[in-house]
């Protein structure tokens, strides 16, 4: 997606974006396209059981993401994330941590 700059929302799937397999999944600095300014992963591959990311792995995915500031220079535009999801443990956490840096954050639960 990150060769798509007209993209400016970007509703997809976690496994789409960033593959089946946690230790191949790339960074998501990488995947963006760099005009987005609203990312929605809208489910979690619920049909394939097993193999999409877990909760834990998604976390920090995006907790590296914005903690870190990557998404300031690689999606300056980004100001919303709206994730859907079948659980979610620390979704407050998440939630804090991009409204300090500047991105707001929405979790719901998947049905």
């Amino acid at each position: 997606m990150s060769h798509h700059p007209a993209l400016q929302t970007l509703s997809i799937s976690s496994c789409v974006l960033l593959g089946w397999w946690n230790e191949r999944a790339p960074a998501l600095a990488d995947v963006l396209p760099p005009n987005i300014n609203t990312l929605r992963l809208v489910d979690d591959c619920a049909w394939y059981e097993g193999l999409e990311l877990e909760e834990e792995d998604l976390m920090a995915s995006l907790r590296s993401f914005v903690a870190h500031g990557r998404w300031r220079t690689t999606t300056q535009h980004l100001r919303n994330m709206e994730i859907s999801y079948k659980e979610w443990e620390g979704k407050t956490e998440l939630q804090d941590l991009c409204e300090q840096n500047g991105v707001a954050c929405t979790i719901t639960r998947s049905a």
